[in-house]
């Protein structure tokens, strides 16, 4: 069940970004770092999920992607390689995957 799409940009946004790859690390990282949006993940491969955990136990679940000279740093909420433990509540889900991998995620 996902939540509707909240209009109103001052109300929260919980948004739930499918795959682990360059894409999803920067948009982690720029949705992150927004107030009012929760970051969720959901990468199907689990050793992808154990990398971003243990990447996260020294980051306080903080992606920080580099543009020029400033820095941009996002808070994620949950990662996992269950869609029910991420999807559920999501206002937003995206697919940040190639197109090979879409039928995947859609399926899990």
């Amino acid at each position: 069940n996902m939540a509707p799409v909240v209009p109103n940009a001052t109300q929260p946004l919980t948004v739930t970004i499918c795959g682990g790859g360059n894409s999803t690390h920067v948009m982690a990282a720029l949705l992150g770092s927004k107030p009012n949006v929760t970051v969720n993940i959901f990468d199907v491969m689990e050793e992808e999920v154990a990398k971003f955990n243990a990447a996260f136990a020294e980051t306080d679940r903080t992606i920080t992607v580099k543009e020029d000279d400033k820095e941009i740093k996002g808070r994620v909420a949950k990662i996992s390689g269950k869609a029910e433990d991420v999807v559920p509540g999501s206002n937003i889900i995206i697919l940040a995957v190639p197109a090979f991998a879409h039928a995947i995620y859609l399926k899990a």
